[in-house]
């Protein structure tokens, strides 16, 4: 990570960084602007370059959030729909300005900015109905927020008082998400706009008051809380652009509709896609039966009109079914829904005679027991004939060197980048049977029985050829196959070999760990694709170490392989982990492809942040080329050795700096890290001669506040 060279004006008080808008994203600053001079032009100035996307864009919802009635009654104004009237007893004359109107349902302000409220005054164009909002209440528009573009907390739209806050444009338009656009509209080469595909970008208005909880109303989850949904699911380090394109519209009469979603369920779950299709229950391929999202996103949410007592007109994003006839979607309070889904919405609504135990009976089925169980593992050698680039680069991670032949280790050049000289002294090659790692950090032995060898001097650290030991006086099997192995079973004992716990197909993480047995692929590549799961989970099932609740530590530093526990804790949670990493290239220090491992650099986006550091008054962390990762990633975590009382060998993924000089990294009794890094790792292990208090005092110096401030009033900010 390099960081873009800035000048500083100083006639220009604030540096401005802005990424994307269909180009290489880059770590150079483009342009240096002031903030203040940043207009919103509207979607109809993006036009003329983004001719596709925008025509795309304009059959989505978004742009339709609020409508001034003088368009709502034009024919041809909604692409798809159209409301025939205002409510009844009241003309187009006093009414002011439409809410949606593009898909659910219709509402209507009045010419002093207040939702007209009564019995008949919603309009659900599912039905063509009139339906009461809040009959005999007073409501203002305050939807703001998360229906317009460049809304601010201030005063009343067009002085209207029942229009609460101001704002540029009606709805949601390019520039709500992507930024100003007046700059760039300027100068398309030289001025980025912003792209941020986070979760959290798409969750800032689809949620529901607390993202922890799903709020509830009348036997149905309430609408516009998709992020709410996927963050109590397993989906959560899911971005919702993976499965998503938010430029096309999902709209049932969208001829562009099929293309709105990127990546269907059967991409990631194939054992699950074979599963259905072997099931004993014949829905698979028949023109009436379900399909994935029928039953794992089942219609439980609403808008305007359930279709019967358990179907909505939304589909939820909880995914999970909860196959227990007595399990309930809701609290007791019906407030709040449990985070799955329920047979009576996923069963009942089609088989409407039956109940929630009959469901129950046959749920089980719907999946075959063992889907995969005729595809067979043919190892990574298979695949570097087609996939010749991203073996070797593959091959040079440190995923197939988990464990290692003897005799393999023996040769030279078997490791990429490094070579493990001998045994543990007093120990021959022919004592050995395997090695454990040896890529990067440290090897351990394992004898002809299958057990690691342990004692004072049995681990090799290759950073200093120094030999420690591991667990001395212990009988070590080696257990490690979930996470070591490709094809991992735990049953039996590999080889026969009292030792080694398990069975497994072949040494080391290869391929087919992440993408599943590749026979059918090798046979006919065009028709039977390979597995291709992006999402934290893939690499947090083995990125763990317990609960990914919690952060286990010892001696002082966060323990290895922990990266999922240190992320889930984190405001980057909803991330996944190949946002960033490339994982089919390594990092190793002297792999001369690591720059092109990271995908992403910090500063892509949190651009604010490197503008404000770029204008720090602590001018030694620029002459000195400081980076992002070597304070908010310090090498808190340690697998092998420690550089120093502050410094392991293995980069953190915390990220969150606290600057209390009284913070403690650690629980007391030093087995669990709390989830933030403190200043004794973030400065002292440059500044060994310091105090914390030294730290926390120069440590809001890092960033420039002037700087800062300024940019995070702009609506501009990523955040």
């Amino acid at each position: 990570m390099k960081y873009a060279k800035v000048l500083i004006v100083l006639t220009v008080p604030v540096l401005f960084l802005l990424m994307g808008c269909e180009r290489t994203v880059t770590n150079e600053i483009t342009k240096q602007v002031t903030p203040s001079t940043a207009a919103y032009v509207g979607s109809d100035v993006c036009q003329p370059c983004h001719t596709t996307i925008y025509d795309s864009f304009r059959k989505t919802g978004h742009p339709f959030k609020l409508n001034e009635a003088e368009d709502a009654q034009q024919a041809g104004y909604y692409p798809f729909t159209t409301i025939p009237s205002p409510p009844p007893g009241v003309a187009w004359s006093d009414v002011d300005k439409v809410i949606g109107g593009f898909w659910w349902k219709a509402r209507f302000i009045d010419t002093s900015g207040f939702i007209i409220t009564g019995d008949q005054v919603q309009y659900n164009l599912a039905t063509g109905e009139w339906v009461a909002y809040h009959s005999g209440e007073t409501k203002p528009y305050e939807c703001g927020p998360c229906h317009m573009t460049n809304y601010k907390d201030v005063g009343n739209q067009e002085g209207k008082p029942g229009l609460i806050g101001t704002w540029t444009f009606n709805g949601i338009q390019c520039e709500e998400c992507h930024g100003p656009g007046e700059l760039h509209a300027a100068d398309p080469f030289n001025v980025a706009m912003k792209i941020d595909n986070s979760s959290e970008a798409c969750g800032k208005c689809h949620v529901r008051g607390d993202v922890e909880q799903i709020p509830a109303s009348g036997g149905f989850i309430k609408h516009h809380e998709q992020w709410n949904e996927l963050f109590r699911s397993k989906h959560n380090a899911l971005d919702c652009v993976d499965c998503h394109d938010p430029h096309v519209g999902l709209h049932p009469n969208n001829p562009e509709r099929e293309s709105a979603i990127r990546v269907k369920c059967e991409k990631c779950h194939l054992k699950e896609t074979e599963s259905f299709k072997n099931s004993s229950i014949n829905h698979y391929g028949s023109s009436a039966g379900p399909d994935c999202v029928d039953c794992h996103m089942a219609k439980a949410a609403k808008s305007a009109v359930a279709v019967g007592p358990y179907e909505g007109d939304i589909h939820s994003h909880s995914f999970k079914i909860n196959t227990d006839p007595n399990a309930e979607m809701f609290s007791a309070d019906g407030k709040t829904a449990n985070g799955y889904l329920t047979l009576e919405y996923v069963c009942l609504t089609c088989h409407s005679s039956k109940d929630k135990q009959w469901a129950a009976t046959y749920a089980g089925s719907i999946h075959a027991e063992s889907p995969a169980d005729s595809l067979t593992y043919v190892g990574s050698k298979a695949c570097e004939a087609c996939h010749p680039t991203t073996y070797a680069n593959f091959m040079k991670t440190g995923h197939p060197f988990k464990l290692n032949e003897a005799e393999d280790v023996q040769q030279a050049g078997y490791y990429p980048f490094t070579t493990v000289p001998s045994p543990p002294p007093g120990y021959s090659w022919s004592d050995v049977d395997k090695v454990i790692g040896g890529f990067w950090w440290k090897a351990r032995f394992i004898d002809t029985t299958g057990f690691i060898i342990t004692g004072d001097s049995v681990q090799y650290n290759l950073a200093n050829g120094s030999w420690s030991a591991y667990h001395s006086g212990e009988v070590k099997p080696y257990a490690c196959g979930p996470c070591h192995m490709t094809n991992y079973k735990d049953v039996g004992n590999q080889e026969g070999k009292p030792g080694l716990v398990g069975t497994w197909t072949f040494n080391g993480i290869q391929c087919e760990e992440c993408h599943g047995p590749g026979s059918a692929h090798i046979a006919d590549a065009f028709t039977n694709k390979m597995k291709i799961d992006r999402s934290s989970e893939a690499c947090g099932k083995c990125h763990v170490r317990g609960d990914n609740n919690a952060i286990p530590a010892s001696g002082g530093f966060i323990r290895h392989h922990e990266q999922w526990n240190e992320m889930s804790t984190t405001k980057h949670r909803s991330l996944q982990c190949v946002d960033c990493h490339d994982p089919h290239m390594g990092l190793h220090p002297s792999n001369p492809d690591r720059a092109s491992a990271i995908k992403m650099q910090c500063e892509d986006c949190h651009y604010q942040e490197a503008a404000s550091f770029a204008a720090t008054t602590i001018t030694k962390h620029i002459n000195n080329n400081l980076q992002c990762i070597d304070c908010h990633m310090p090498k808190a975590a340690k697998s092998a050795l420690a550089v120093g009382t502050y410094e392991g060998d293995i980069h953190s993924h915390l990220w969150r700096i606290n600057t209390d000089s009284t913070a403690e990294m650690f629980t007391p009794d030093g087995s669990l890290a709390n989830g933030y890094l403190t200043l004794e790792f973030t400065c002292l292990r440059c500044h060994p001669t310091q105090t914390k208090g030294w730290a926390a005092q120069n440590a809001v110096n890092a960033h420039n506040a002037a700087v800062a401030k300024e940019l995070e009033q702009q609506t501009i900010s990523m955040r």
